[in-house]
């Protein structure tokens, strides 16, 4: 082992999430005669609201972006909520929801950026339907629609099916139920048996007349669909709809919730609490390379949340000082009052004061 060090990207290997690579290495220890130096190892896994880190993982936790998130939020005063709620729909002339913007958004960069990501999936997954007479006729287009309706509905970045020869988790068997779920609802015209069949293949139910090819054929696009969804929430709702909703944009961090204004000191201890117990030697960040704004400015723009009446105030006034700055294009006036990220944006309205 000495002098040998390797890294892995999590995108690209399951070594490092392998519990036998800590084995190998302590039995390399024993071999030298060495004493056991167990590495230090975290993930930096960008857990969604309430997802926990795989327990067989051979880490000790996450990099803390859910601390981060957490920390941040015992600094917003939460009875403002409506105060700061009112002034941003009355700016923009809408009530946006953050989860439509961050559906909407998925969807964007399955058409732009990473439609041919999806194509590819869609052709896969109709040469598997066409193996057998109960799923030949769904429909190269009917597949793809179905694929990205689950992908822009899907919970969490990525699942994990694959891990254990024992088949899918519950949790993950919960996450792809939920997506499905989410999906149907959506498109209430499509065939409900798409949806259905799609499902049983991503959690690797197979059916009786699969054979071992068909088997690894299957398995293998459901590996290609989970590289595939952590992509597309990375660039959907990080890089776009993050950009896309400006409440508070303190609360706008990458493994956070906009939606929900602060957190309670409470809800703070008792997150501590659980940390403590499941992976207590896990980092708990307050800035990475991969937020958006460093503590200080995520400070400074919480303060907003304490005067809601003069920072009403004060962007009423930045509005008429800079109205005569304003051109019009396409026939809308811009910049507009709610700055948009990459693509359409259906939350730009024509401009309305806030006096």
């Amino acid at each position: 082992m000495r002098g040998k060090v390797a890294g892995e990207a999590a995108g690209d290997s399951t070594a490092w999430r392998d519990r036998t690579v800590l084995e190998r290495y302590d039995a390399a220890q024993q071999a030298r005669g060495a004493s056991l130096r167990p590495f230090y190892i975290v993930a930096e896994k960008i857990l969604a609201p309430g997802e926990r880190l795989p327990e067989h993982w051979a880490v000790v936790g996450t990099t803390g972006y859910e601390f981060l998130n957490l920390l941040n939020g015992i600094f917003i005063d939460r009875q403002q909520a409506g105060a700061m709620e009112r002034i941003y729909t009355r700016l923009i002339r809408q009530r946006p929801s953050f989860p439509e913007i961050v559906y909407q958004s998925k969807r964007l960069i399955m058409e732009t950026s990473m439609a041919a990501e999806l194509s590819m999936l869609g052709h896969r997954l109709d040469r598997v339907s066409e193996k057998h007479r109960s799923s030949r006729d769904f429909t190269l287009a009917s597949l793809t629609q179905a694929l990205r309706e689950i992908v822009a509905n899907f919970p969490v970045y990525r699942t994990y099916v694959g891990d254990h020869a024992d088949g899918p988790s519950e949790r993950d068997r919960e996450y792809i139920g939920r997506a499905v779920a989410a999906a149907k609802r959506r498109t209430p015209t499509m065939d409900a048996s798409i949806y259905d069949w799609i499902h049983d293949l991503l959690v690797l139910k197979f059916p009786p007349w699969a054979e071992e090819a068909d088997r690894t054929e299957r398995l293998d696009l459901v590996l290609r669909f989970q590289q595939t969804t952590g992509p597309v929430t990375a660039k959907g709702y990080e890089d776009t709809a993050l950009y896309r909703y400006h409440r508070l944009v303190s609360l706008n961090e990458v493994g956070g919730d906009p939606s929900r204004f602060g957190t309670t000191v409470a809800e703070f201890h008792a997150s501590n609490v659980a940390r403590q117990a499941s992976s207590p030697h896990a980092l708990s960040a307050t800035s990475t390379h991969d937020t958006k704004r460093s503590e200080d400015v995520r400070a400074r723009i919480n303060v907003l949340s304490e005067i809601p009446g003069e920072w009403r105030a004060r962007v009423g006034a930045w509005q008429n000082l800079n109205r005569k700055h304003r051109v019009v294009v396409d026939g809308q006036a811009v910049p507009g009052p709610n700055p948009r990220g990459e693509g359409r944006d259906e939350l730009d309205q024509p401009h309305h004061s806030l006096r």
